[in-house]
């Protein structure tokens, strides 16, 4: 299996790094994804403003968090399956509702 190399946030473009302190900030680190795609600032900032327009979006939070992972699952991301799935282990989240839920697409 080949590694994928990620740029450190210290080597991060100073075009990059702006789009990335808000993540840092509100999760305490930063995604691998956003870590990869600052090597393009263009596609960073694509990435973000996607987000942005997807977080204004009629919503809760939970729903959210269920097309990301949907999306993940179609896309085989093991790896951002169970990052969303902590994101929506949150307090805001019924538990039961969404282990329910888990279990129902594992089919």
């Amino acid at each position: 299996m080949n590694a994928i190399a990620f740029p450190t946030l210290d080597d991060v473009s100073s075009e990059a790094r702006p789009r990335l302190e808000g993540p840092l900030k509100h999760l305490g680190f930063v995604p691998n994804l956003l870590v990869g795609l600052s090597t393009s600032p263009a596609k960073l900032a694509s990435h973000v403003e996607l987000s942005r327009h997807f977080a204004k979006l009629d919503l809760t939070g939970i729903e959210m968090q269920v097309v990301l992972i949907v999306a993940r699952l179609e896309n085989a991301c093991a790896s951002c399956v169970a990052a969303h799935s902590t994101f929506s282990a949150a307090p805001s989240c019924p538990m039961r509702s969404w282990m329910r839920w888990r279990r129902s697409c594992a089919g």
